[in-house]
């Protein structure tokens, strides 16, 4: 990381404080005889936010703080005391803009005897310092969302390190502040764009295709369910601030033994680092135990409580270039730091409270869109069901009514075949009397002869035998008469049921479409129990950070068996060393900022 990055320190900037630590560095200004204008014109300016470009157009005599309301008045800024405005001099140093010197006069500054071109001026609006707590301290909705783009943008950039397995998990709170809720119906794969999601070192990493990435940020992605932009972006920043370099700036120095460490500048303190591990500071100095800091050419000295000055902390730098911003930024942090543990201001208090009634009014249209949503969850399952319910009962209907034809068809069969019983048995009725008849003639008849005698027995034997079989013949035909009186009994009762069944279904149309309607009324009723879903919103929230470690360390586990050793960082096995010890960001410090001032400095001058 370049000597002097701006990774832009954590802390709570209050609205006077940037009239106490202004301007970039003390030169000689040569705008007269530099520029390329005459007097009392005006040049264009292009101011670059995090997600936009505002162009103004300046005069000669616009200050650096005139420009800088310009810009928090056109995005809407009131927390002002966070951000500044980043320029490059000729020499191609970046610079924080001086709020009471001319704007033209800085942009004029260095050695370089190239000329400023007023016509591509180009600077940066970006967060300066950063809160101690940034789910605590960041009040407006802008200033959340600006501090998120520009941290994401950070760790995608590798200004902060993060490890993968937090990467993930961030880029899926970037995604859902940026996509909403998902939908695995709309979803369309390859859409996330892993490169500007993570960090290229970590995809360089892992033996992962572009798909596999997806799949790992979606799994958590899906998870969010719920959560809206300002509520992600917050997760996001509240999980940020625990990596080891969020909130840094850091700066090449020497000790009194003029060996090179690493001076970083953060909201809680000054902090030493050896130069080749920015993740682990070896000794801290909180604000807390220093008076104040002040800076003579190199030389810097940082004057602490204990009254002997001989435990002063002394150190130098290693550019004069960027000896006001490192004093800037030490001075701006330790006020900070002060500023923070007395009562707000007015102004805060003021927007404390609108933020709280949005956040009260933003929870109540959650709530309401929750249940409307819930309802017409309710309402889409009921018409599925109902849906189904019309498909079983039209087959019902069609089978009822083939039924009833079946059964129209049977009654009619029926009664031809009763028609042809009766005419059956009325002709067995007239055989049954003419073999009566015939045997009467028989036994009237003389028998001449005894073999007429045994003929006539055996005719009247075969008669008899007739007339027995013609009355068991009638009386089955009865049998099945009456058998076949009853099934046209039952068709007609059947056929009678269909149609009433038929009449009933014409009839339950209607009655789906007002139930409809009656759960539809539903949504204008009063939502009485707002305080208990947002109670129920804010437990989600702590069951779902007390869950990330473990989930953490379950696709760091999974990941793992696709690392490529080969392509480990530096930092990477520094964090890992870190991560098998248990150490963590704060519990480093509290170690570093033990023991007394005295033995610090020693410890500091030692190195």
């Amino acid at each position: 990381m370049h000597m002097f990055c701006f990774i832009y320190l954590c802390i709570d900037y209050r609205q006077h404080l940037f009239y106490c630590c202004i301007g970039a560095k003390d030169i000689e200004y040569k705008a007269a005889s530099m520029l390329t204008k005459r007097k009392g014109s005006t040049f264009p300016i292009t101011i670059h936010t995090m997600e936009a470009e505002l162009k103004f157009h300046l005069s000669d005599k616009n200050t650096g703080q005139e420009l800088f309301d310009m810009v928090c008045r056109t995005i809407g800024l009131r927390e002002h005391w966070y951000f500044d405005i980043e320029f490059q001099d000729r020499d191609h140093y970046r610079f924080w803009l001086k709020r009471n010197k001319k704007v033209i006069d800085q942009l004029s500054a260095g050695k370089s005897s190239q000329p400023v071109q007023l016509t591509h001026i180009h600077c940066s609006f970006l967060v300066k310092f950063y809160p101690e707590d940034v789910s605590e301290e960041l009040i407006q909705d802008i200033t959340q969302h600006l501090f998120f783009l520009q941290v994401k943008q950070d760790i995608v950039s590798e200004h902060i390190y993060c490890a993968p397995e937090a990467s993930v998990l961030l880029a899926s709170y970037a995604v859902q502040a940026k996509f909403g809720d998902y939908d695995d119906k709309t979803f369309i794969p390859g859409s996330l764009q892993i490169e500007s999601l993570l960090p290229q070192t970590v995809i360089d990493q892992y033996q992962m295709t572009s798909e596999m990435w997806e799949e790992r940020i979606k799994i958590w992605y899906a998870d969010h369910k719920g959560l809206s932009r300002e509520d992600a972006e917050k997760e996001f920043l509240k999980i940020a601030q625990d990596l080891e370099m969020f909130g840094y700036c850091y700066f090449h120095i020497k000790n009194a033994r003029n060996s090179d460490v690493s001076l970083g500048v953060n909201s809680l303190g000054l902090h030493i680092f050896k130069p080749e591990n920015k993740l682990v500071p070896v000794v801290s100095f909180a604000w807390s135990e220093i008076s104040h800091i002040a800076h003579t050419d190199k030389k810097f000295k940082v004057k602490t409580l204990e009254r002997n000055h001989s435990d002063d902390l002394t150190f130098f730098s290693r550019d004069l270039q960027v000896n006001n911003s490192m004093f800037e930024l030490c001075q701006g942090n330790h006020l900070l730091y002060k500023q923070r543990r007395i009562p707000d201001t007015l102004e805060v208090q003021q927007m404390k409270a609108q933020a709280k009634e949005q956040r009260i009014n933003r929870q109540q249209e959650k709530a309401r869109l929750h249940k409307e949503q819930e309802l017409r969850s309710i309402l889409e399952h009921e018409k599925e069901v109902m849906v189904t319910r019309i498909n079983q009962l039209e087959l019902e209907l069609e089978l009822t009514r083939e039924n009833l034809r079946r059964s129209e068809e049977t009654v009619e069969l029926l009664g031809q075949k009763s028609d042809l019983i009766e005419q059956e048995n009325q002709l067995l009725r007239e055989k049954s009397a003419e073999a009566e008849a015939e045997m009467g003639r028989v036994k009237n008849t003389a028998i001449k002869t005894e073999e007429e005698k045994l003929v006539v027995e055996q005719r009247a034997k075969d008669a008899e035998l007739l007339a027995s079989r013609i009355l068991e013949d009638s009386e089955q035909r009865a049998q099945e008469m009456e058998r076949l009186i009853q099934e046209l009994e039952k068709a007609k009762e059947a056929e009678l049921i269909a149609k009433k069944k038929l009449t009933s279904m014409a009839n339950l149309y209607p009655q789906l479409s007002g139930a409809t309607d009656a759960e539809i009324d539903y949504l204008t009723t009063d939502m009485t129990q707002l305080k208990l879903a947002v109670e129920q919103e804010n437990l989600t929230f702590m069951e779902r950070s007390e869950s990330i470690q473990a989930q953490l360390k379950n696709l760091k586990s999974d990941m793992d068996m696709l690392k490529v050793e080969d392509k480990l960082t530096h930092l990477d096995r520094l964090h890992d060393e870190n991560v098998q010890r248990g150490d963590t960001k704060y519990q480093t410090l509290q170690k570093t900022a033990s023991g007394s001032t005295k033995s610090r400095v020693a410890f500091f001058e030692e190195l």
